[in-house]
């Protein structure tokens, strides 16, 4: 059996420089988001105008439906990394 050392190995730094990279890539080309910040339509649902920083919005919980009209709506949040 072969035993690891307890503090970490430069393997261990190129690895997490790396995972570092790659996120920050993702986050660059919008394949991840903060969800932090709460998810907004560009564009008015009832009227179609485009929304501007003076518009304000009213955060709320996410709600995840369903096609099934007796199914209750899902509660949506993040798990952090």
């Amino acid at each position: 059996m072969q035993q690891h050392a307890a503090a970490g190995t430069a393997g261990d730094a190129d690895a997490s420089k790396l995972l570092q990279i790659t996120i920050a890539t993702a986050f660059a080309k919008g394949y991840l988001r903060d969800t932090r910040l709460p998810l907004v339509e560009a564009r008015c649902g009832t009227c179609g105008q485009q929304r501007d920083e003076r518009h304000k919005v009213q955060t709320e919980p996410g709600l995840l439906t369903t096609h099934h009209p007796t199914a209750p709506a899902l509660k949506v949040c993040c798990v952090a990394l």
